[in-house]
């Protein structure tokens, strides 16, 4: 039997909560995590990352930054880290904008069956774009994008490239995606 974690993903600060939940294998890197989570938000992957769990950060080392991760994510999996049903553990996209997550472990069964990994249950809310400027640049966005009047609307829909919808959600247009996971995840390993 395969082994498998239930994570639930919620970008902190999110009113109301923007969240996923998501199923992967224990055997996953960190690094994998993350492109998971990636895909599963609406991220562009175009940052830094870095999960924290306990006193441990784990991120991708880089030989040019000073203050790297103490533990490099493609090398650690999540079955080393012994997650269990409860646990929670922080996850940072991009150092700039300052997305941070929590991640609850919330179950390690799951009983309908999964053609794929990882997999997507649920989740709800669209997720900001990258570099929107943080959790108060996206809800400025979300108004600005509400209201054709606006005065950066024309501005902003150029930049963001069509209308945004705060409420669409899709676990069919993640779940695609994941169908192909192992060739997406081949330019990051």
């Amino acid at each position: 039997m395969l082994d498998l974690l239930v994570l639930e993903v919620s970008l902190d600060h999110s009113e109301p909560v923007i969240w996923r939940k998501i199923i992967v294998p224990t055997s996953y890197t960190f690094n994998r995590l993350h492109h998971a989570i990636q895909i599963a938000i609406g991220w562009n992957n175009s940052h830094l990352f870095e999960f924290n769990y306990e006193d441990f950060s784990i991120g991708i080392i880089y030989a040019d930054i000073e203050d790297n991760p103490n533990i490099d994510a493609r090398e650690i999996t999540l079955q080393e880290v012994n997650l269990q049903i409860g646990d929670e553990l922080k996850y940072t996209y991009d150092f700039g904008d300052n997305w941070e997550h929590t991640i609850k472990v919330v179950d390690n069964d799951y009983s309908k069956p999964i053609t794929h990994f990882p997999y997507c249950i649920t989740g709800k809310l669209n997720s900001p774009p990258d570099d929107v400027g943080g959790i108060i640049g996206f809800y400025h966005f979300v108004e600005v994008m509400k209201n054709i009047k606006h005065k950066e609307f024309q501005e902003t829909l150029i930049w963001y490239g069509g209308f945004f919808d705060p409420l669409k959600f899709s676990t069919a247009k993640i779940n695609s995606k994941y169908k192909r996971f192992e060739r997406y995840m081949e330019r990051f390993e």
